[in-house]
């Protein structure tokens, strides 16, 4: 699953640098239909050469650079006339859109690997903390405490947030809020609802592909919407559930939850084990919200 996410990363990536570098080819194809352009463009090219051969001869060449200078003022004020600009203009001129810097991936491709993430988890909101405006007073410290934690993020002390609240009070609301806060800020997030996260446990003991735990484990922030609403699998859930969890704080690496269950109810449907890992005050906020519910109409 990380390497097809990589593979469409990529994709986007090239498809922009082939735009960018065809517009530039575009450009010079239209400015050579113009006859003082390939007059200057021949005698920019026939310096270039001359004064290659001096210099390998260790001669002076300052009086060929003048000239070469002047040619290119000449050609780059005739572009500027001719409306045209023969640089090609990337999308991201910081890694002219390979996606690579350093051997690291650029921020720009951890933008487009963040929005793939976004889309084929199923978050296709935009909800933002500039929305909080809708709720009430008591609700806003909430909202608050969560978008201070975003943007303190990754220097935070709790790694964990485990959210509790009834059905409809807004808990998705904050976590995409707080998903995509961190999405501006190219933090590697994945957001799955407990029940695709559920199917993600089976795919892999069907198919043995790690790539998926991969992408579990190698995220940043792992949001998981609605814990308690997936069925349990024998074998599979709370297994592979504890592996997630217990794996992502032995890395110190976050992980948002949030749930309908109250906590005797996590214990009762999930075991000490990972109620160990999720209700650990030590290690992250346990918080209960109680806002209105909010997909009521009255």
């Amino acid at each position: 699953m990380i390497f097809d996410i990589d593979k469409k990363a990529n994709k986007v990536l090239k498809e922009r640098k082939k735009i960018a570098e065809d517009n530039a080819l575009q450009n010079l194809s239209l400015a050579r239909k113009n006859e003082n352009f390939l007059s200057l463009e021949k005698e920019e090219n026939s310096l270039i050469i001359e004064i290659a051969k001096i210099e390998f001869e260790e001669k002076n060449s300052n009086k060929l650079r003048e000239n070469l200078e002047k040619i290119q003022k000449n050609k780059d004020f005739l572009l500027k006339k001719l409306k045209l600009n023969l640089k090609t203009n990337y999308f991201c001129p910081k890694c002219s859109d390979t996606g690579i810097i350093n051997g690291k991936n650029c921020e720009c491709k951890k933008r487009v690997i963040n929005q793939i993430l976004k889309e084929e988890s199923g978050m296709a909101s935009d909800f933002s903390f500039d929305d909080a405006k809708l709720f009430s007073d008591e609700e806003k410290i909430l909202f608050d405490k969560m978008k201070a934690w975003c943007e303190n993020f990754p220097n935070v002390k709790s790694k964990s947030i485990f959210l509790s609240g009834e059905m409809g009070v807004g808990k998705t609301f904050l976590c995409e809020a707080m998903a995509n806060e961190l999405i501006k800020k190219n933090v590697f997030v994945y957001f799955t609802t407990a029940f695709n996260l559920n199917n993600l446990f089976s795919e892999f003991c069907r198919t043995n592909n790690k790539e998926i735990l991969d992408l579990l484990l190698s995220a940043e922030v792992l949001f998981i919407d609605d814990l308690g609403t997936e069925p349990i699998f024998r074998n599979i859930t709370l297994n592979y559930l504890y592996l997630v969890l217990n794996e992502r704080l032995i890395s110190g690496k976050a992980v948002v939850i949030n749930t309908n269950l109250m906590p005797d109810e996590i214990l009762e449907r999930y075991g000490e084990r990972i109620f160990s890992r999720v209700m650990n005050k030590q290690t992250g906020l346990v918080l209960c919200y109680k806002g209105k519910d909010r997909r009521v109409n009255c």
